[in-house]
């Protein structure tokens, strides 16, 4: 079905998915609490998990699963991106390590 085949996907190139998601989900993190409060407040991210996040600053659980399935579907796109792009160049053997 269709979830099995978004899951080949990211199966097709777990390296690159691999090394896109921590950043991502970092640059996600910076820009909402840009949005949210007019500062990135890189300093929380910095000995995270163990940043002390004032109370008033902390998400909620709907903005967090918001922000969850927005990466997960610009993981996706990059991915399927990857995937095909890969299947198209064969003759470039290090794309198979990606």
């Amino acid at each position: 079905g269709w979830f099995a085949n978004a899951l080949r996907v990211f199966g097709r190139v777990p390296l690159f998915y691999y090394l896109l998601h921590i950043p991502l989900i970092h640059l996600a993190a910076l820009a909402l609490n840009q949005w949210r409060t007019g500062s990135m407040h890189q300093e929380w991210y910095q000995t995270a998990p163990f940043a002390q996040v004032p109370p008033d600053q902390r998400w909620g659980l709907p903005l967090l699963y918001l922000v969850f399935a927005i990466v997960v579907i610009i993981l996706y796109l990059l991915c399927n991106w990857y995937a095909k792009y890969k299947a198209a160049h064969p003759e470039r053997k290090w794309l198979q390590y990606l």
